[in-house]
């Protein structure tokens, strides 16, 4: 893995969702981080795309629109 690629990010989470996270990534053989980047990637690249199409203040049509793209996205 190319580290120059990565960045580091902190969030907080509850505790449950944290323990399934550990619980989760112990049994794959895989690091929280390396799990939660690629549960993530996904939804981010679209959720991104999404947002990119919508300006910064979106008329009703717009907002219809890019919901329109969501919606066959998903």
């Amino acid at each position: 893995m190319n580290t120059d690629l990565l960045h580091r990010a902190t969030f907080v989470l509850d505790r449950v969702t944290a323990d399934r996270l550990t619980a989760i990534s112990t049994r794959l053989g895989v690091s929280r981080s390396a799990l939660v980047r690629d549960v993530l990637k996904e939804p981010i690249e679209l959720m991104h795309r999404w947002m990119s199409a919508l300006p910064a203040n979106p008329t009703p049509e717009q907002a219809e629109a890019v919901m329109g793209q969501v919606q066959s996205d998903i």
